[in-house]
């Protein structure tokens, strides 16, 4: 027995003493607690939108990929859009006198049209999907289309609740507080509990934008097209969806589609700032979408360079580390950059339509692209060396904090 991480007190055999847990812990244990959080932090913080349709498990499982890969490899990018998300669903709330989650209802898709029914009593022409702004110019023009919802039956159909997320923030509140305790105490942390420390935080920030969303509901709630009012509404709604012009002559924030038939959101859709149009004026809404861009990546990048001074297998690891950090720190300011160019000074160069057309293919090469691939170059590599350098830690890393073995905790 391995008695070196113990401390026995001395006393007799017949006299009551209490022991205290083990003062260190081993690797297995370390990865343990980091993998365990993480698997919480994706499956917790990943909210997909409604579908149009109800879908099998495995076509369910397969639709939430790609919300399950940003969790995993840009949480930061995750709260970006559950922001966005959460100040469009509010100002549904401060316009339409919506609940917060009507508002999340909404802008998830809740509602939306089947368009016709055939002899057989089957719908035959695709469904389409309301957007945010389509359920706002909905609201606007035919407000007694929208159905009048519940907020229990909302409840009823979601299949999460305030308890399981609680539960959530427990757990990674237990963490970010044990890796405080060994701040605090000058024990070092492993690379992987700095980039789960990270992870953290932007799951339970992500986590509190979501508070009210419904979780996992498998069908829309449709409108009917009995009246006339309905079909024309929804022949207008579709007929702005694709019409660049007109969209750009009522929008004041840039094209925005009405109507969607998308099982899933497009990658775009998740850096498009809808939250943000809400402010007064285009200036505004543009540098709150800039500052925003900009310092959400900063920070999550600036949480990985604090782990600079700890004990990496080799100074070019350390290098290449450094560098990943700066790249993710340094992503969203680059978007930002290309957004403030093209506001400022393309306006005023009278480019042709073609010309505009080629620049605009340029721009979504670069963020679409190529600053993904780096992004996901530079996150993978964090994640990569961080499992890698539990092979190499130093013996501090593996004593446990003072206060952590009290607190009780369940992965």
């Amino acid at each position: 027995m391995n008695v070196a991480c113990f401390t026995f007190p001395s006393s007799s055999p017949d006299q009551a003493v209490w022991v205290a847990d083990s003062s260190c812990r081993g690797t297995f244990s370390i990865a343990l607690m980091c993998l365990s959080t993480t698997l919480i932090c994706i499956w917790s913080s990943v909210h997909r939108d409604i579908p149009l349709q109800r879908t099998s498990t495995f076509r369910s499982l397969l639709r939430d990929t790609p919300l399950v890969l940003v969790a995993l490899f840009a949480p930061e990018l995750l709260f970006y859009f559950a922001l966005n998300q959460f100040l469009a669903a509010r100002n549904l709330v401060r316009q339409h006198s919506f609940t917060l989650k009507h508002g999340f209802y909404a802008t998830m898709g809740g509602f939306a049209f089947r368009q016709s029914v055939g002899k057989d009593g089957c719908w035959c022409s695709q469904p389409l999907k309301l957007t945010v702004d389509g359920v706002k110019f909905v609201v606007q023009h035919e407000p007694d289309l929208i159905p009048d919802l519940p907020i229990t039956s909302i409840a009823d159909r979601s299949k999460s609740n305030s308890l399981g997320k609680a539960l959530l923030v427990v757990q990674v509140a237990w963490f970010c507080l044990n890796c405080a305790s060994r701040l605090a105490e000058r024990i070092p942390l492993s690379l992987l509990e700095v980039s789960t420390l990270a992870h953290g935080l932007f799951t339970l920030s992500s986590c509190a934008m979501w508070w009210s969303k419904p979780l996992t509901i498998d069908e829309p709630t449709w409108i009917s097209l009995g009246d006339n009012r309905a079909k024309e509404l929804l022949a207008l709604l579709q007929i702005l969806s694709n019409d660049d012009d007109e969209e750009q002559m009522t929008i004041p924030y840039g094209r925005h589609a009405y109507t969607t038939s998308d099982l899933v959101p497009k990658l775009d859709e998740f850096f498009d700032a809808k939250g943000f149009a809400t402010f007064s004026s285009y200036a505004l809404y543009r540098c709150t979408d800039y500052a925003v861009t900009t310092c959400i990546p900063l920070i999550y990048g600036f949480l990985h360079l604090l782990a600079l001074r700890a004990q990496f297998p080799t100074s070019n690891e350390r290098d290449l580390w450094r560098i990943a950090a700066v790249v993710i720190m340094s992503s969203g300011a680059f978007q930002a950059m290309v957004e403030v160019i093209k506001d400022i000074y393309f306006p005023g160069l009278g480019v042709s339509g073609s010309l505009e057309q080629a620049m605009d293919r340029s721009k979504n090469i670069v963020y679409y692209r190529i600053l993904p691939f780096f992004y996901l170059l530079a996150s993978g590599y964090l994640l990569v060396e961080s499992i890698r350098q539990l092979w190499y830690l130093p013996h501090d890393a593996y004593v446990v904090a003072s206060w952590s073995s009290y607190i009780p905790h369940w992965l």
